[in-house]
């Protein structure tokens, strides 16, 4: 169970990260900082069921900003600044969003792919061809620029 969190230093994790008794937030102090200012579980648990969930088929992620290709408008309401959720387990925040069609993607645009064979066109355009049935370079993709939330352990 890996939903408490201490408001003030962000630490998160189950009841074993933080000092206390039982399974009450509220009585619970934070090993990293000391505060007793904890999130409540089921607090936890409606805010990451709210966070929208972005799957990937090569989890792999580097520190700094990433980026991720994704077909069509589906994340073009994505807002800067707002939290989600990778493969459902990570949490990273929004830094930017570029919709484009794909023939229009710079090099530049992909040098922080979270995944290393698709920072070049040619190895992206394989991924996407791959991933997505009827994929071309007049495809509209939205890329999402994200970075991993520095708080989760």
């Amino acid at each position: 169970m890996k939903n408490c969190r201490c408001i003030l230093c962000g630490a998160t994790g189950s009841y074993h990260v933080f000092r206390g008794a039982g399974k009450d937030c509220g009585s619970l102090q934070c090993y990293r900082c000391g505060s007793i200012k904890i999130e409540c579980c089921e607090e936890r648990n409606m805010n990451e069921n709210d966070l929208k969930i972005i799957h990937f088929n090569n989890p792999v992620f580097h520190d700094g900003i990433n980026c991720t290709v994704r077909r069509g408008y589906k994340w073009a309401d994505l807002k800067i600044g707002e939290e989600i959720l990778l493969n459902g387990i990570k949490r990273a925040i929004v830094k930017k969003l570029l919709i484009c069609r794909f023939n229009e993607i710079k090099k530049r645009d992909i040098l922080c792919e979270h995944d290393p064979k698709c920072r070049t066109i040619d190895g992206l355009l394989n991924t996407l061809s791959e991933v997505y049935p009827n994929f071309s370079n007049d495809s509209v993709v939205t890329i999402i620029y994200f970075e991993l939330d520095k708080n989760e352990y």
